[in-house]
């Protein structure tokens, strides 16, 4: 069948008088001069239609769209939305109409007589008897998870079970159709698509986690990591890609995270020297200098037994001699020596109390000092460290300390006072005051030379903001 140029004759039948009164009187010659090629049997079908139903069609047409006496065409497809809702029981569609008047001769037909599972002249079909209709012979509707065309008791075509899949439009019992996609959509993006059957999706070009393929919003699948490299300052390591196709970088080696990874020593969540965990997360005790509040003391190595420990903790406390209240919680003493107490001795390379060279006929002693003892607090009364002095012996006398070793001293008060204790550090020697005071335990440590048989004192009052004291004192004594 030509359908094109049936459509255009169907159409023009109930669209066009001049075309519809021309048609009954010379279907031939009128198809010719409208440039419509019709087979013998297409004409012939078009010939047995019955002007009074052709004129009874054209009256529900919308008379917006009907042509008097033009020669206009008016295709059948694009008449479909202009049926009035009075013309509806005729047909669900003009192409319905159209063939129902092709093949019964009406547009109203009715059952004659009894029905009989047989269609009669007149009628457009009897029970199971479509004439051999289908939902497909009305431009392209289909059956779609539904009855299909069947008939309606008074013997008309019922199409109620037909569905147009391709218009786009989603009817009867169609999932989907064309560009609408009713609930079909990808989970985790990428397109989905209506079958051609509009009775479900196809979802190849969804993107799926674990396909191995990168797609839509995963940073990575499978193999395929979409660059991702470990992050700057990584020492070794790479990232992989996790079930979530979400890039995972916990493989990756990297000081400052705060995981022990494989060659750290230690790994405090940053990458600062001077806290105990160098910028390489290795260990800094033993560097010669105090990182609190990891350690209490380091002598420049890992030695046990030299009074500073391999872990950087005093392996002997000396409480400074005083017999205040405080004398527990607010100053204690440790030594670089195998022994400590009021008085230190020591020779010229002496291990572990001399420090400096051998045969420099002098003693290099190594002290440390930690305040505000927390193991202590509840036997005291004790408000943090508020203002340090040296006093007495240190000052004056046989044991005086020389103004450089004044200033060694409270230097390294103020250091620790200020560095880790946070301070604001004022005063001259040999007074150094700490606003606000200190009330964390933090430590310190200092050298002092001493001469081959001489002693110099270290003699040191602390206290806090309320008038407690600490007055502690350390002789140090290089012996011949």
């Amino acid at each position: 069948m030509a359908q094109r140029s049936v459509e255009i004759v169907l159409g023009k039948l109930l669209c066009d008088d001049r075309f519809r009164h021309d048609f009954l009187l010379k279907p031939q010659d009128t198809c010719r001069q409208h440039g419509l090629v019709l087979t013998p049997v297409e004409l012939e079908a078009l010939r047995r239609l019955r002007k009074p139903a052709l004129d009874a069609a054209a009256r529900a047409i919308d008379p917006r769209i009907r042509v008097a006496g033009t020669n206009g065409v008016y295709p059948l497809r694009a008449m479909r939305p202009t049926l009035r809702r009075d013309a509806r029981p005729i047909a669900r569609g003009l192409l319905g109409v159209a063939i129902m008047l092709l093949f019964a001769g009406t547009a109203s037909a009715a059952c004659r007589g009894t029905p009989n599972n047989h269609a009669d002249p007149g009628e457009q079909c009897d029970g199971g008897d479509l004439r051999g209709l289908t939902c497909g012979n009305f431009c392209g509707q289909i059956t779609q998870q539904g009855s299909g065309l069947s008939c309606n008791p008074d013997c008309t075509l019922n199409v109620s079970g037909c569905a147009t899949c391709g218009n786009n439009r989603i009817e009867g019992r169609e999932l989907c159709d064309g560009s609408a996609l009713g609930s079909g959509s990808c989970l985790r993006g990428g397109n989905v698509t209506c079958l051609a059957s509009c009775g479900g999706w196809n979802f190849n070009a969804c993107y799926a986690c674990g396909n191995g393929s990168r797609e839509g919003t995963e940073e990575c699948d499978g193999t395929q990591l979409g660059g991702a490299t470990c992050p700057v300052g990584s020492t070794s390591g790479a990232p992989r890609c996790g079930p979530d196709c979400r890039v995972d970088y916990t493989p990756c080696v990297r000081c400052g995270d705060g995981d022990l990874d494989p060659g750290e020593l230690c790994d405090d969540g940053n990458t600062l020297n001077g806290d105990g965990c160098s910028s390489t997360c290795q260990d800094e005790c033993g560097d010669g200098t105090i990182e609190a509040p990891q350690e209490a003391c380091d002598d420049g190595g890992r030695t046990a037994g030299d009074g500073c420990s391999a872990f950087c903790g005093w392996e002997r406390i000396y409480a400074g001699g005083g017999t205040e209240q405080a004398d527990v919680c607010a100053l204690e003493w440790g030594a670089a020596s195998s022994t400590i107490g009021p008085t230190l001795h020591c020779r010229d390379g002496q291990s572990p109390c001399d420090r400096g060279p051998s045969g420099d006929s002098s003693c290099r002693f190594q002290l440390y000092f930690c305040v505000n003892n927390p193991l202590f607090s509840g036997s005291c009364t004790w408000n943090g460290v508020a203002q340090v002095e040296l006093i007495g012996p240190s000052l004056s006398g046989s044991t005086q300390l020389t103004a450089a070793d004044q200033t060694t001293v409270l230097g390294a008060f103020e250091t620790m006072l200020s560095r880790w204790g946070g301070a604001a550090v004022s005063g001259s020697d040999p007074v150094r005051i700490a606003t606000p005071p200190v009330e964390a335990e933090v430590c310190g440590q200092f050298r002092l030379d001493v001469a081959r048989n001489t002693t110099k004192a270290v003699a040191v009052r602390i206290s806090d903001d309320a008038g407690n004291v600490d007055v502690d004192q350390i002789d140090l004594t290089c012996d011949l």
